[in-house]
């Protein structure tokens, strides 16, 4: 996915053209503005504002409430305007194993490719501006669906970026979250190496996710095992299916407003 090219103009601070009229020709990413200064606040605002392109999907860049510089997001400009926050699949998948804190903070990956993660303090902020709903889209061992969590939220830095959501529902999924004794996710911290969770489970499972009082069977940030129809091991990426975990082949994280 290329980004969405510019003409490079000194007058215009955002890089748009000169108009016929002297003023800056705004168009997308950047909305308005004398100087096409002004940016989308997130894929659904660009949604909302009418950008729409073939095929639905474009990389922008966007600026949610109280962020002072605007970052590259991958947008999926359908039913309402959806934000990528993590994308892993297993023909470029990039290495989400043995990263520090510090990496999930920041983010990682091609976001104009098939495989990133946008970075907790990016999405922290996006949330935090309005009400937003997750999509957690999942393809498996022998099962694909839709995992839906409605107010989704985290909390900031401080906190460790405490996750909670309110509803969860789905297209014959189950809830991946909440499954196994004691393995809740809901107001689960994010533990990575360098900024590890209470339990170490980040450092005996080698990757950053969100863990609470014990060791999560789902994590998403596992490796993906697409080499074998088997049931997972606690060394991969899983999901529920039929109350036994099965192996995940790819999956794909988007949040889009609330209604």
């Amino acid at each position: 996915m290329k980004l969405r090219d510019v003409v490079q103009q000194t007058l215009c601070p955002s890089g748009q053209a000169l108009g016929d009229d002297g003023q800056c020709a705004c168009s997308p990413p950047w909305m308005a503005g004398d100087n096409c200064e002004m940016y989308y606040e997130d894929c659904s605002a660009a949604f909302a504002a009418g950008l729409t392109v073939p095929g639905h999907i474009e990389v922008i860049q966007i600026k949610p409430l109280n962020v002072i510089a605007p970052f590259f997001a991958k947008c999926y400009l359908a039913d309402g305007g959806y934000t990528y926050i993590e994308e892993r699949n297993p023909s470029c998948d990039t290495d989400f194993m043995n990263r520090q804190y510090d990496d999930y903070d920041i983010g990682f990956g091609d976001v104009g490719g098939c495989s990133s993660f946008l970075g907790l303090n990016k999405i922290e902020k996006i949330l935090k501006s309005e009400s937003y709903n997750l999509d957690v889209e999942i393809v498996g061992d022998g099962f694909s669906g839709h995992a839906y969590y409605s107010k989704f939220f985290l909390k900031g830095s401080s906190d460790k970026y405490e996750v909670s959501w309110d509803v969860f529902s789905s297209d014959g999924l189950e809830d991946g979250f909440v499954y196994g004794d004691n393995r809740n996710l809901l107001g689960a911290r994010f533990g990575a190496a360098g900024n590890p969770d209470a339990a170490w489970c980040a450092e005996s499972q080698g990757t950053g996710w969100w863990y609470g009082n014990d060791c999560n069977y789902v994590n998403l940030h596992l490796p993906l095992n697409t080499t074998a129809t088997q049931l997972s091991t606690a060394g991969s990426a899983s999901w529920p299916v039929g109350g036994v975990l099965k192996n995940v082949y790819s999956v794909n994280m988007k949040v889009v407003k609330g209604t």
